[in-house]
């Protein structure tokens, strides 16, 4: 059996994550526990998420976690807040980040980065890594535009910029490949299968 509760993942404030992913997951042990009982196959209960792993492990009757998106982290996640930080997810590190550009600083207070609809496909927006202060909006297809708090400084044109994906999956599924990095050395190239050139390759 399979249960998977994708509101409660996303619950904000941990003691409200950890009350909602019990009742929804009660209900799964107890259909598993009435399929037990007619005598039918269902050893695995399988469910959880990035969010509730550390909830859901501890419910008698769920025997194995699918848990996918800790393996990179994003905004989304991070903004749920953990059992030892209400306010900032910490429990995995963000691995995945889009890598963009300044392509206009002509005012002094915005700049456009490269970066738009097309590389960040859903909410939340995007999180510039170690520029703390900026603020993403996006600006149509292809560009996004940032703001800095007071106090908070701007990149200048040509500078490259990292920023922390959304939401992971639909992120990803708008390339071809992923860079793996090991500080600023490339040591991989991953294809994505199912990216956005799958369905013009030949089978």
């Amino acid at each position: 059996m399979q249960a998977y509760a994708g509101s409660a993942s996303h619950t904000v404030g941990f003691a409200k994550r950890e009350q909602y992913s019990r009742e929804v997951m009660a209900k799964a042990v107890e259909t598993r526990n009435l399929f037990l009982k007619s005598g039918l196959n269902a050893e695995i209960l399988s469910g959880g998420s990035t969010g509730t792993y550390n909830i859901d492990s501890a419910i008698p009757g769920v025997t194995e976690l699918q848990v996918g998106s800790y393996a990179v982290m994003d905004v989304d996640y991070q903004r749920i807040g953990g059992k030892e930080n209400e306010k900032f997810y910490t429990d995995f590190r963000s691995a995945l980040t889009v890598l963009t550009t300044v392509v206009s600083a002509t005012h002094a207070d915005v700049v456009t980065v490269d970066a738009g609809v097309k590389a960040f496909s859903s909410s939340p927006e995007p999180a510039a890594k170690d520029w703390p202060g900026l603020t993403y909006r996006r600006s149509g297809d292809e560009f996004g535009s940032l703001t800095a708090a007071a106090g908070a400084v701007l990149p200048k044109l040509g500078e490259r910029l990292e920023f922390i994906a959304p939401h992971c999956d639909p992120t990803v599924s708008l390339y071809d490949q992923l860079y793996a990095c090991r500080g600023d050395k490339v040591e991989a190239v991953w294809p994505i299968t199912g990216g956005r050139d799958y369905a013009r390759k030949p089978a």
